[in-house]
């Protein structure tokens, strides 16, 4: 295992500073090298429980009439009338509501499992 970090401090395009040797750290501090550091985005956290949710309360709803409770609404979160800006030139309507049944709770579940280990 010490052989391997040495070699990916090797391969590392940091020049170390007079009287230090190279370590992947350097690397990882200046970008560059497999040490990179990512930072996971709140955004795509949002994206993959979405699209796990979603997935997830299709094949719930698929699956509802053959297990009932898989396809049964659990979670449900919204607004119940819109609400609705007439500007008499325009107008805008926002409402929002959601609808999670158990197989959308476990794909939402699943999704931020996925960004976690993203």
């Amino acid at each position: 295992m010490l052989g391997e970090l040495g070699a990916t401090a090797a391969s590392c395009s940091v020049a170390p500073s007079p009287g230090e040797a190279e370590t992947g750290s350097q690397c990882a501090m200046k970008g560059g090298g497999p040490l990179k550091a990512r930072r996971a985005s709140p955004w795509r956290l949002l994206l993959y429980a979405l699209v796990g949710a979603v997935v997830g309360s299709v094949v719930g709803r698929w699956l509802g009439p053959y297990w009932p409770p898989l396809g049964r609404s659990y979670v449900t979160v919204g607004m119940g009338t819109p609400w609705t800006l007439n500007l008499a030139v325009v107008g805008f309507a926002l409402g929002a509501w959601v609808h999670l049944n158990l197989v959308g709770l476990l794909g939402l579940v699943g999704g931020v499992a996925v960004w976690v280990r993203s």
